[in-house]
């Protein structure tokens, strides 16, 4: 009696008792047109932020920073803040000297994310150009901390290393680049150019015993040669040939030459 109840049940009323096969079919119809209203909305976003990226580094690379950050400004009022815009917005300040809105663009990205070395780094270079070393040496540490192989952080620290005149820790700075970045070219034209200044220091010794050592290899390769000369029997070379009567003629212009 109850199976049969429910059952007609079921057949009678649709808006009624669902089963769980029923169920699981309305559940999945939802969520595929959640999934489908997520995609027509968020995918479009994404192409235009990713437009607006890209065309503000070719601003950059065109030499037009005021324009890339106008571009970043709109975007970032609009989408709300976030890591690739804020890099490329505080790089193009940066490189109009607008170096209090740089910093606080960069600081504005670390709020965002504390420990993305790129902000770091990218502090250290706004300091730098502003021959602030100190805070600069602080940032590019920071970073490689975050990120021992980060791209040019030790060049940098290097290269503020032989600004102060500390040649060995500036080579020693552009060694450890080269170890995790052997591509590096500014690297590569420092570490170069630096060994290229090399002197002898003022009051060091004359090298004898290297002097003495030279001595004694030449000596020992003069008398081998002398003996092998003389007592070793020097074959003579193959393209060399003793002809001690003359050339040979045919019998003929011989019994003429008698003639």
């Amino acid at each position: 009696m109850c199976s049969t109840g429910i059952s007609r049940l079921r057949q009678s009323s649709p808006g009624g008792y669902v089963g769980w096969s029923g169920r699981r079919r309305r559940w999945g119809a939802l969520g595929v047109a959640l999934l489908t209203a997520f995609l027509t909305t968020a995918l479009p976003f994404r192409s235009l932020a990713e437009d607006v990226l890209a065309q503000a580094d070719a601003l950059v690379n065109a030499g037009q920073a005021a324009e890339a950050e106008t571009l970043l400004q709109e975007a970032v009022a609009r989408r709300g803040p976030g890591v690739e815009a804020l890099l490329r917005l505080g790089v193009a300040q940066s490189l109009q000297s607008k170096y209090a809105e740089s910093e606080a663009t960069f600081h504005r990205g670390l709020e965002l994310a504390p420990r993305e070395p790129r902000f770091l780094h990218n502090l250290g270079l706004l300091f730098l150009r502003q021959e602030r070393y100190g805070e600069a040496l602080d940032y590019f540490q920071r970073a490689l901390d975050v990120r021992s192989w980060n791209p040019e952080s030790n060049f940098c620290i290097g290269w503020i290393h032989e600004r102060r005149g500390n040649r060995e820790e500036a080579l020693r700075s552009y060694i450890t680049e080269l170890n995790v970045n052997p591509g590096s070219a500014n690297a590569w034209r420092q570490y170069l150019a630096l060994r290229g200044t090399e002197r002898p220091a003022k009051g060091q010794p004359f090298p004898w015993d290297m002097l003495a050592i030279w001595l004694v290899v030449v000596l020992l390769s003069g008398a081998l040669y002398w003996l092998r000369r003389n007592y070793w029997g020097v074959a003579p070379s193959p393209g060399f040939r003793e002809e001690t009567e003359g050339p040979e003629f045919p019998r003929g212009q011989e019994a003429r030459r008698e003639e």
